[in-house]
């Protein structure tokens, strides 16, 4: 059904604590005017979709309280707006992988 709707203007999209496991719909949406995205308290743990996914406006990207174990899909996102990326209570063991998101976007806020 989400499928369907046009997304374009939409420049806030808050679904947190909603039990979601599947965000595929970032891809396939038109989300080129989003600016922040919550998705906190889910049960996201795959967020690959995030490099395929049009955010080019995004500023804020809520994903505490997921169950993320991976975020080398992150480090290939160019994330041009984006100053906040919260990624608090996931079960991120790679701490490299860490380090390279923090490297790579130095400007950006990121809490873990």
């Amino acid at each position: 059904m989400l499928e369907k709707v046009k997304f374009g203007k939409l420049e806030i999209l808050d679904i947190g604590s909603n039990e979601i496991s599947n965000i595929d719909i970032l891809e396939k949406g038109n989300f080129k005017e989003l600016k922040e995205l919550d998705l906190y308290r889910n049960k996201i743990s795959d967020i690959t979709v995030l490099a395929k996914a049009k955010l080019e406006q995004l500023e804020i990207l809520d994903l505490n309280g997921n169950k993320i174990t991976n975020v080398d899909s992150l480090a290939k996102v160019n994330f041009k707006e984006l100053k906040k990326l919260d990624l608090r209570f996931n079960d991120i063991s790679d701490r490299k992988a860490l380090e390279t998101l923090k490297s790579k976007y130095k400007n950006i806020d990121i809490v873990v």
